[in-house]
C-alpha cells in the first residue's frame, strides 16, 4: 500500500479554477424591482429605507443592505443611522367584516 501526501488535494479547487482567480468574472446583482418601489425617508440625521415585499427573499438581500449602508455612511458623512423597514402582512387573517345594518322596523 502506498500513501501519497500532497498539497494538490488541499488546493485542488484553486488549481482547477486558476484562470478564474487571475481574471474573475463578477456577476452584476440587480434587484427584481424598479427604483420607485423602494422608498427613502430622511429625518434629521437618519434615513428609513422601506423594502418592498417582492424582494424579501431575494438572493443576497442581506449583503445588498450591508453595502447600501456602507455607501450611505461613506458618501453622506452627516448621516448617523440607517433603518431598513420590512413590513409583513398576515394574509391568512380574515378581514374585519363590516357591521351589518340594523334591521329596519316595519310600521303597521
Amino acid at each position: 500500500m502506498i500513501t501519497v501526501l500532497s498539497d494538490y488535494g488541499r488546493d485542488r479547487v484553486a488549481f482547477h479554477q486558476y484562470e478564474s482567480l487571475i481574471d474573475p468574472e463578477i456577476k452584476v446583482n440587480k434587484l427584481p424591482v424598479e427604483n420607485n418601489q423602494i422608498n427613502f425617508k430622511k429625518t434629521g440625521n437618519s434615513v428609513e429605507i422601506t423594502i418592498p415585499e417582492e424582494i424579501f427573499r431575494a438572493d443576497g438581500l442581506a449583503i445588498i443592505k450591508h453595502f447600501t449602508q456602507m455607501d450611505l455612511f461613506k458618501f453622506v458623512p452627516s448621516l448617523g443611522k440607517v433603518n431598513f423597514i420590512e413590513s409583513y402582512e398576515n394574509k391568512t387573517a380574515k378581514k374585519e367584516e363590516k357591521p351589518a345594518k340594523p334591521a329596519e322596523k316595519k310600521s303597521k
